[in-house]
């Protein structure tokens, strides 16, 4: 009896826990201990023995899918990078190689040629020979020369040239010579030379004529004269240049022009035809432009007074 009674006790207080404890059928226990459903994880209850479950009929799927969006939410929150703290590269730390100090020129430097610095040929300065006119060697200056003090062109064969001496010392004839330029040719048609009796030597202030050797030449031309040379002949159209050591110092008319039958000077036509030049006083020094020296003349047409052949005066 006494087994029985036991026994029986026994299954009255397993049926009285077993009523009172939570069914598999209706819900089930967790493990998190809590004292108020607020301590358990969303979707669970608190057990009266302070235990957190979830009740019967909540999928493990909602709970799973709950967690997962909970876990994504997260997940986006960590993963996204949060634009206020975002690690952009330092700017002023540049690990790309230094361009402007290997390959790029320095701005500062400038290699590009000054605008202001022009190295274009002066187009006002013509380094183009003229064609038109006969380069004579520029030897204009300010001393005292030989000069061509007075030229005729007379009637036949009265012709004449006078040189003077406008320097301060004796002069050496031999260094001299007189060129004659016939009809605009730009050769020489008769020389004038020590070979011909240009020669010995010219005090300061002196004169030297040199005139044709025809037998018909006036008497008066011939008083004054002081070399005759045989074919000096020249015509109004014909220029006369005085060379020193082979350079121009002197002309009367323009070397490789033909006027025709003579050049125009000082608004006289026909000027260097049938008229005596003779160089105005206060002229020392050659000069080998004609557009300026032809002004250097006075003009007569008394070519029969050979008075004024044989002296000169220049001051």
């Amino acid at each position: 009896m006494k087994f029985l009674f036991y026994f029986l006790l026994s299954t009255v207080i397993f049926m009285l826990i077993y009523s009172c404890s939570p069914s598999d059928e209706s819900e089930t226990e967790g493990d998190v201990e809590c004292y108020v459903k607020a301590d358990c994880p969303a979707n669970e209850l608190c057990s009266q023995d302070n235990k957190c479950y979830k009740p019967y009929g909540e999928s493990d799927e909602d709970s799973i899918s709950t967690t997962d969006q909970d876990i994504t939410e997260t997940s986006d929150e960590i993963d996204t990078p949060d634009p206020d703290t975002t690690e952009t590269p330092d700017s002023d730390i540049n690990e790309t190689p230094d361009d402007e100090i290997i390959d790029t020129p320095d701005p500062d430097i400038n290699d590009t040629p000054d605008p202001d610095i022009n190295d274009t040929p002066d187009p006002d300065i013509n380094e183009t020979p003229d064609p038109d006119v006969i380069e004579i060697p520029d030897n204009n200056n300010t001393n005292p020369t030989l000069i061509i003090s007075e030229y005729l062109e007379g009637t036949g064969y009265d012709k004449a040239i006078e040189l003077y001496n406008a320097t301060v010392s004796d002069v050496t004839l031999d260094n001299y010579k007189i060129e004659i330029y016939r009809n605009g040719s730009t050769t020489s048609g008769l020389n004038v030379d020590a070979s011909k009796g240009l020669t010995g030597t010219l005090a300061s202030g002196k004169t030297f004529v040199i005139i044709n050797n025809q037998s018909d030449v006036s008497a008066g031309l011939k008083a004054v004269m002081n070399i005759e040379v045989s074919n000096f002949d020249f015509n109004g159209d014909d220029a006369v240049v005085l060379k020193e050591n082979g350079t121009t110092i002197d002309v009367l008319g323009l070397v490789g022009e033909d006027p025709g039958t003579a050049w125009t000077v000082q608004g006289i036509e026909n000027a260097t035809k049938d008229h005596k030049f003779i160089r105005k006083t206060g002229i020392t020094v050659g000069n080998i432009d004609w557009t300026i020296n032809q002004n250097e003349w006075d003009i007569t047409d008394a070519i029969s007074d050979f008075s004024t052949l044989g002296s000169h005066t220049a001051n």
